[in-house]
């Protein structure tokens, strides 16, 4: 038995949640999830060349080496290229499902090998041309908490401490690199005595914020095996992440109280059973995805991420939130015209109904679109400026750059980093980066 006192205690004991478990804070998910996952060594890589893909060409590198997503009633599978410890090709592959509606319990190699036969045959091909190194399984392993941050800032659950996040998109990991930054905006304003139970209330509400989110996940599954509606329900997923999620972020707007809370509102929690449809424009979807000609699917499943993603910033001192949250709008309304024009509505009688009611829908984006554009304060104006809602961090986004200063110009609100000098003994180094540099001084 060994007893430590600290100001500060930041459980970061992952899915063994020791002070989950102490402080009787355990909760369960409202939707489960198991997993099976091996990696595999010695396979043929070119049978992958038979699938055919719909896709742009990629001209700056090879697209073998990006994280691959397959998808069924129930389920989506992920291989992650990697390479050996000799240097050969190996892959991460694995299977994340919800039990009740992919009809699986006990997933093992054999069973996985009976759904890719039947659903993604070349697959199979591929995972039986190698061998696998290991594997290893999750069943039902989805959890949550009752409370993930003391209202005093005295503890904190981080990461899998508290709750466990479905690995689609990484969500896992991404929000992790939200709540360090969270938990210490915390501290450093418990430090310096402006912290408010109201600010701690915002922050974790932020965080629930993403459970809702993963409430959404847990219902794509329901509509993992059409093309059509998942192709649509990924898009527009990611056109959100990039003109909210993003900025929020690079800013380090998300550490102010009011935007916190702005985020929860825009991210309601339904009961199990209550979630509204989870996939965009779900009537005129209904529609579209009414086709079982493989052309014509290709045709419908869009891929516009050239469109939908704005690749053209960042720089975090100059992150223009409402004015890109207003181009989520106008693209939210465009996309519902070429969701009208893929299912030809205007020269087909039947869908006159509906192309009416998406246009008037559509026309109401274009009117978010346009207000927030000219009034920006519309968006931001919930970016509080009070003491006790103001981020710990000056400027807001300085987390992202710990081993730079940074000063603010005179009379202005932008800031200029200037990098601090390396250190020149190793005294100087704080522990956790000497290895870092040790390991730089014997490859550079």
């Amino acid at each position: 038995m060994r007893t430590i006192e600290a100001d500060f205690v930041i459980d970061c004991s992952g899915r063994a949640r020791v002070l989950t478990k102490q402080l009787e804070l355990q909760k369960p998910a409202p939707y489960q999830r198991s997993s099976y996952w091996f990696r595999l060594a010695g396979f043929d890589r070119s049978i992958l060349n038979g699938l055919k893909v719909a896709k742009n060409r990629h001209h700056c590198f090879d697209s073998y080496y990006v994280t691959h997503h397959f998808y069924g009633r129930g389920y989506w599978i992920w291989i992650i290229p990697m390479r050996s410890t000799t240097g050969e090709d190996m892959v991460s592959f694995g299977i994340t499902y919800r039990p009740e509606i992919a009809n699986e319990q006990q997933m093992d190699f054999e069973r996985l090998c009976a759904i890719l036969e039947r659903d993604h045959p070349r697959l199979k091909l591929l995972i039986t041309s190698g061998t696998r190194v290991d594997e290893s399984r999750y069943y039902n392993y989805m959890y949550e908490a009752r409370q993930y941050y003391d209202r005093s800032g005295k503890w904190f659950l981080l990461g899998d401490s508290g709750f466990t996040f479905d690995p689609a998109n990484s969500a896992g990991i991404a929000y992790l690199g939200h709540q360090i930054p969270q938990i210490a905006s915390i501290i450093k304003k418990k430090l310096n005595h402006s912290l408010t139970p109201c600010y701690v209330d915002a922050l974790e509400m932020h965080l629930k914020a993403q459970l809702a989110l993963q409430d959404q996940w847990s219902n794509w599954y329901e509509v993992m095996d059409d093309p059509v509606k998942m192709a649509w329900t990924l898009l527009l997923a990611n056109m959100g992440y990039f003109h909210l999620v993003v900025p929020n972020y690079m800013s380090g707007a998300y550490l102010n109280a009011g935007v916190a809370r702005q985020v929860a509102k825009l991210l309601p929690r339904f009961e199990r059973g209550m979630q509204p449809p989870v996939y965009p424009f779900p009537r005129l979807l209904d529609a579209l995805a009414r086709t079982k000609d493989p052309e014509e699917i290709i045709r419908r499943a869009s891929a516009l991420y050239e469109y939908t993603v704005p690749f053209s910033y960042y720089r975090p001192d100059d992150i223009p939130r409402a004015r890109l949250v207003s181009r989520y709008f106008r693209k939210h309304g465009m996309l519902r015209f070429k969701a009208l024009r893929l299912l030809n509505a205007h020269a087909r009688p039947k869908y006159w109904p509906l192309a009416f009611l998406q246009s008037l829908l559509a026309l109401v984006d274009f009117a978010k679109a346009g207000a927030i554009g000219a009034v920006p304060l519309i968006y931001e104006k919930e970016h509080g400026t009070a003491a006790n809602l103001i981020s710990g961090f000056e400027p807001p986004y300085a987390f992202l750059f710990p081993q730079e200063k940074t000063s603010v110009r005179p009379g202005q609100g932008s800031v200029s980093d200037t990098p601090r000098a390396m250190p020149t003994r190793q005294s100087e180094i704080p522990e956790p980066l000497t290895a870092w540099y040790a390991l730089q001084d014997r490859t550079s």
